[in-house]
């Protein structure tokens, strides 16, 4: 895993990798923005290719079907993605963390920038998804192997994230959303966030981030990548 992390930063005790700057603890999301590696606007460029002539350079084609992403501090590539495809700035991700940190006490551990990743949400959001591999997906996602009955909180749950991914959950209409297999992780990831029953927030988020949630949320991505394949 170590080999996929470009940047990042973090507080407490030092990775096992030993990668990443240290912070003091309660920086500010500005702070962990520059200090993560996460700073960086995701611009994007039509794709362009030079026809081969001899004699000369050959002249400068586009092919507006598709687009380049790639970073604004470095210019570095990131991936090529249909037109159809939704941009996700990454302060946008981060920001989703202020109102926890400044508001509701929590404290960021880490954060950074992993490598591949976009390449991976482009390939989910791109898989389109038919209404019974959406089904067979989410039965995959909760059912625990080790028993043959889903029970009463699975059906309840699939319920739920069906709901979500036909629409009421946040960006559920996103054309990278919407019938994509971004969809179905965006709906398990809703629900675990922010659906799901739990004594209080707190225990809801510690879950999320550590439990039984964060192990769901890992589940769902594995799921949904062997989807994309």
């Amino acid at each position: 895993m170590s080999h996929l992390v470009e940047t990042m930063a973090y507080v407490d005790a030092t990775p096992w990798h030993c990668l990443g700057n240290r912070l003091s603890a309660k920086q500010s999301i500005e702070v962990w923005a520059q200090q993560s590696g996460i700073s960086f606007e995701i611009k994007e460029t039509p794709v362009r290719f030079i026809t081969e002539s001899a004699g000369g350079l050959g002249a400068v084609m586009s092919f507006p079907e598709q687009k380049v992403l790639f970073r604004s501090d470095t210019n570095a590539p990131l991936s090529v993605v249909s037109q159809r495809y939704q941009v996700v700035q990454p302060r946008e991700i981060l920001e989703f963390y202020r109102d926890l940190t400044e508001i509701s006490g929590f404290e960021l551990e880490t954060a950074g920038v992993l490598e591949g990743f976009m390449y991976r949400m482009k390939t989910l959001s791109e898989r389109r998804v038919k209404s019974h591999e959406a089904m067979n997906y989410f039965l995959r996602v909760f059912t625990d192997p080790a028993t043959t009955a889903t029970g009463l909180t699975n059906e309840r749950a699939i319920k739920k994230v069906q709901e979500l991914y036909d629409g009421q959950g946040k960006g559920a209409e996103l054309v990278s959303s919407k019938s994509t297999a971004f969809g179905l992780l965006n709906a398990i990831t809703q629900y675990v966030d922010h659906e799901r029953r739990a004594k209080s927030a707190d225990h809801r988020l510690e879950s999320a981030w550590f439990g039984q949630g964060a192990n769901l949320k890992q589940k769902a991505l594995d799921q949904a990548l062997l989807m994309a394949n």
